[in-house]
């Protein structure tokens, strides 16, 4: 079943006769279970279209459409039935309690007075449960760190019962370890309830890790879709992301500064401490080739540890400072 649908949808801002048109053309689907990354550099209009797809601000051109209905046929009350939103705004809640929070995303199936029934205490209660969050439903929000936030958030947001979620860089204030967990919880949370999630991050590296399909809004006005490794392979996201020194490295999915000039080695072994012997090679200033290719340096993994030259070196932090001090001495 498809939750939300793009249909040459064009996006952006109206200034008196003046418009500008940040996105245009844009025609995507998101299925239920199914999770998208929107990805792109500052100022492509990610989170312009995500606020025009939510209502938030009115499309230029097209038409958005849930669960096969366009939004234009619905009222604000069925599109909050329907579709939640977690954004980068700090709404002030510091005095409100999690469930305080989460028991808002009651109020577009709540009456007229908002009086809570039976039932929608147990969907505040669920949705706590499901993002981890339960033991902080007393806690006040001001007193959380931003991780527990950023799930109190995501529990309002499921207290509406979507069928459509929509994320505006929610791992903004997060460390790596949370970023991760809350990709992972969103990805867990698509699945099991068939919610079609769409994910805006400049975080592009980790959310590649979670989503089925990439929306890629490079430096133009169209939207490039496609599977992670498929828009990696053609170049479109090394293409969004543009800028002079750095290159999209194919193996990592990752990106790096780009390393031609620099002196190259070779890695002999496999597993772990290959891995860490090429991420310590690339820090020391070199560039890894393969096997069959000419090398200034090789670097071979061994059962003490790594070895240069027939010289056998126990730990990676020696082996970068051994690997620095060749360069240094083959300088004139």
């Amino acid at each position: 079943m498809i939750g939300l649908a793009l249909n040459n949808l064009s996006v952006g801002y109206i200034s008196g006769r003046h418009v500008t048109t940040i996105l245009s053309g844009v025609t995507g689907t998101v299925k239920a279970g199914q999770m998208v990354g929107l990805v792109g550099p500052n100022g492509a209009g990610k989170s312009t279209l995500l606020r025009s797809v939510a209502g938030l601000q009115p499309a230029l051109e097209g038409e958005v459409s849930l669960n096969g209905t366009p939004t234009s046929t619905m009222s604000r009350r069925q599109i909050a039935q329907t579709l939640s939103t977690v954004l980068t705004d700090r709404v002030s809640v510091a005095r409100l309690t999690s469930r305080d929070v989460v028991s808002l995303g009651r109020h577009p199936h709540s009456g007229i007075g908002g009086r809570l029934r039976p039932h929608d205490q147990a969907v505040i209660d669920e949705s706590l449960t499901a993002v981890g969050a339960a033991e902080l439903a007393d806690s006040f929000v001001g007193e959380l760190s931003d991780g527990q936030r950023q799930r109190v958030m995501v529990a309002r947001a499921l207290a509406q019962e979507p069928s459509i979620l929509l994320l505006d860089e929610p791992t903004s204030f997060l460390d790596p370890p949370g970023r991760i967990a809350l990709l992972g919880l969103l990805r867990e949370v698509c699945t099991t309830r068939k919610i079609a999630v769409v994910v805006c991050s400049h975080d592009i590296e980790a959310v590649m890790r979670y989503t089925d399909t990439l929306w890629v809004a490079g430096r133009g006005t169209d939207v490039k879709i496609g599977a992670p490794e498929d828009l990696a392979r053609s170049g479109a996201l090394e293409e969004a992301f543009r800028t002079d020194g750095i290159t999209f490295d194919l193996r990592t999915l990752t990106f790096w500064q780009c390393d031609n000039g620099r002196p190259t080695a070779r890695i002999l072994g496999s597993g772990t401490d290959a891995d860490l012997a090429r991420h310590t090679l690339t820090r020391s200033g070199y560039r890894v080739v393969e096997d069959d290719e000419d090398a200034g340096v090789t670097v071979s993994v061994t059962d003490d540890g790594w070895s240069v030259n027939n010289r056998v070196i126990p730990t990676l932090s020696e082996l970068h400072d051994h690997l620095v001090g060749q360069q240094e001495a083959s300088q004139p």
